[in-house]
């Protein structure tokens, strides 16, 4: 078991340029793809991913003087939690001794599911599976029992896959891919909250039939919805509003700019990979099924990347995010890690409400409000999973907004709540 975990801890530890070129070429290859080409698929779809990573670090990163003024200006009085973020998530993970055990699960799990037809699923976002282990991590905390946490993760594992099937269909008509679904599902919260936005939306009379689209925004204000121009144009605000230097001011709205314009060139690369991929499983499937059967690939959140809602929300959300850690009560930690996420909620918050800026970007508030007060209202109890996993010291009023932003994990602590686990 140890030598498994240390076999699959480095491979998934090298990250999406070397863990998902393989998986990939190895997937193109089963499906007679030649192997020049799955190579090549895999090669392009890791260098995508990767390369939105890197323009994710360079978006906080153009928010760092932003960012510490309200940190400097809080300092020991407003918010008494720190955001510690999603690399201690990931260590918390590799805590426990069933870590490597659950990849093999949930693979073994995922093929029988497909040859017995019950899914169509095939998850090979392996960077991912971190999304519904962590679920059984702290059922694995809370129960301490290997057997429960490693039954959790089973279960969830395929939860997942029912999850991106569900959504295959509406997933492929925004993306444009035929083939593909998100199977990230730390998108689920976010799904949810965009479902009960847009019912609400829709009792609402004159607001049910605002159409709020790029195309029709073009229309009324031209290019302040240009991603160049309105990224400049948050970025600037937001300098201003923390009393930057003109200079700095300058540097910040240029560099918020770059980002979003960079973005969809970016995604540009997932389609090199993505595109010849699922069309060579397509053809493997007619000709081996006469076209009855269907294969859906499980993929990152980030093949959403550049669609032009999700870009602009993403940059929008930035100014809410802050004011509502300041106004909303329960919220006690700043959200200097949940910044770097927007990119990829709101490609979630975007195809839920079929492109609609306004509803997708109250979708996206609404799931970061229920983000930030679920950090604050269970930090007792991610105190202690974090101090029982030795990865924080917790000691210091430390806690971790992603144990606390999908439903399996909330679930997972509510049932901890009523065991009276951390009471």
């Amino acid at each position: 078991m140890e030598l498994l975990t240390k076999i699959v801890k480095i491979i998934i530890d090298s990250g999406y340029i070397i863990m998902l070129p393989i998986m990939i070429t190895i997937i193109g290859v089963i499906f007679r793809m030649k192997f020049g080409h799955a190579l090549k698929a895999g090669l392009m779809i890791g260098i995508g991913l990767q390369g939105i990573n890197l323009i994710a670090g360079y978006m906080i990163e153009s928010l760092t003087p932003a960012i510490e003024f309200y940190q400097k200006m809080n300092s020991g009085t407003g918010f008494p939690l720190l955001d510690v973020g999603y690399e201690v998530e990931f260590l918390l993970d590799w805590s426990v001794p069933f870590a490597a055990l659950v990849v093999v699960v949930a693979i073994v799990l995922n093929v029988l599911l497909i040859r017995f037809n019950i899914t169509k699923v095939m998850n090979v976002d392996v960077w991912n599976f971190a999304n519904f282990i962590t679920v059984g991590v702290i059922a694995y905390y809370i129960s301490n029992s290997f057997l429960i946490g490693l039954l959790v993760c089973a279960i969830m594992s395929v939860v997942t896959l029912f999850y991106a099937q569900w959504m295959a269909p509406k997933w492929q008509e925004f993306t444009g891919i035929q083939g593909v679904t998100c199977s990230t599902y730390s998108m689920s919260l976010v799904y949810l909250c965009g479902i009960i936005v847009n019912k609400v939306f829709d009792m609402i009379p004159r607001l049910n039939k605002l159409d709020l689209n790029i195309e029709h925004l073009r229309e009324k204000v031209g290019i302040l919805v240009d991603p160049a121009v309105l990224g400049f144009i948050v970025g600037a605000f937001l300098g201003i509003l923390t009393k930057q230097s003109i200079q700095d001011i300058l540097i910040l709205g240029a560099k918020l700019s770059a980002a979003l314009v960079l973005l969809p060139k970016i995604a540009g690369l997932l389609m090199e990979g993505l595109n010849p991929l699922g069309a060579g499983i397509r053809k493997y499937m007619q000709n081996k099924t006469g076209g009855e059967k269907e294969l859906i690939i499980g993929m990152d959140v980030a093949t959403g990347i550049g669609e032009p809602c999700g870009v602009t929300v993403a940059v929008l959300i930035i100014p809410v995010i802050i004011l509502l850690s300041f106004v909303v009560p329960g919220i006690k930690s700043f959200p200097a890690m949940l910044l770097g996420g927007t990119i990829y909620w709101s490609v979630m918050a975007s195809m839920v409400s079929n492109g609609n800026v306004l509803r997708a970007l109250v979708t996206n508030a609404l799931f970061l409000v229920i983000a930030m007060i679920a950090c604050a209202y269970f930090a007792p109890q991610i105190g202690i999973i974090l101090q029982s996993a030795g990865v924080v010291d917790t000691a210091a009023g430390h806690t971790c907004i992603g144990l606390a932003d999908r439903l399996g994990s909330i679930i997972m602590l509510i049932i901890g709540k009523f065991m009276g686990f951390g009471a």
